[in-house]
C-alpha cells in the first residue's frame, strides 16, 4: 500500500469517526428526557398522566414530555405555589378578624375571637400524591397542571386518571404551573360538602 493511500485511509477514518461524534449530541440532548421516569420520581407517590386521558383536553393542547430539570422546577414551583397560598388563607384570617373586632366594636357588641382555620390549609407537600399533566398550550408555553390528593385518600386508578375531587377541603388541591414562565398561575383547594 502506498504511503498516499496509507494517508487517505487515516484522513478518511478520522472523518467518518468525527461525523458519528456529531451524531452523538442529539443523543446527549435526549438523555435530559427521561425514558422511564420510574428511575427519576417516585412512581408510588407521584404519576404523569398523558394529555389523551383528560376530559377537559382543549382542541389547540399537545401533549408535553418532561425532563428532570422540569421535574425539579415543578417542585420548587408547587412549594412556592403552597407557601404563598397558606400565607393568603392567613392573611385574609387576619383581616376578616380586624373587621369583625372593629364592627364589634362599632356595634358595641363583645367580640369573639374565630380560630384559625388550620383544615383550609395545605399541608407538608410530601403527605400527597401527585398527578402531573404536561402540555403545550395555544401560544406554545409548557403547562403542567398538578393534582395533588392525600395519601390517606383511596385513589383507585390515580396513576392513570386524572381525579376530579370535588370536596374534601385541603386534602384535594391543583396548581396549574407555567414552566415557559416559570411561574404557577393557580392555586385551588377543594372545599368542603
Amino acid at each position: 500500500m502506498s504511503v498516499y493511500k496509507y494517508y487517505l485511509l487515516i484522513i478518511g477514518t478520522l472523518f467518518l469517526s468525527s461525523c458519528s461524534q456529531e451524531s452523538n449530541p442529539a443523543h446527549v440532548e435526549k438523555q435530559e428526557e427521561p425514558i422511564h421516569y420510574i428511575d427519576v420520581i417516585d412512581t408510588s407517590r407521584i404519576t404523569i398522566i398523558p394529555l389523551s386521558n383528560v376530559s377537559w383536553l382543549k382542541e389547540a393542547d399537545r401533549q408535553a414530555n418532561l425532563s428532570i430539570l422540569e421535574l425539579h422546577q415543578i417542585d420548587s414551583l408547587l412549594i412556592l405555589a403552597a407557601e404563598d397560598y397558606n400565607a393568603n388563607v392567613k392573611k385574609e384570617h387576619e383581616e376578616l378578624m380586624a373587621f369583625y373586632r372593629d364592627d364589634a366594636e362599632f356595634m358595641g357588641t363583645e367580640f369573639i375571637e374565630r380560630p384559625f382555620p388550620e383544615d383550609n390549609l395545605i399541608r407538608d407537600l410530601s403527605s400527597y400524591r401527585r398527578q402531573y399533566v404536561p402540555y403545550y398550550n395555544n401560544e406554545g408555553e409548557k403547562i403542567v397542571t398538578v393534582y395533588c390528593h392525600c395519601l390517606s385518600f383511596s385513589l383507585g386508578k390515580w396513576q392513570y386518571e386524572v381525579l376530579q375531587i370535588n370536596d374534601g377541603g385541603n386534602c384535594h388541591f391543583d396548581v396549574v404551573i407555567n414552566l415557559t414562565k416559570k411561574t404557577y398561575e393557580r392555586v385551588w383547594v377543594n372545599g368542603y360538602a
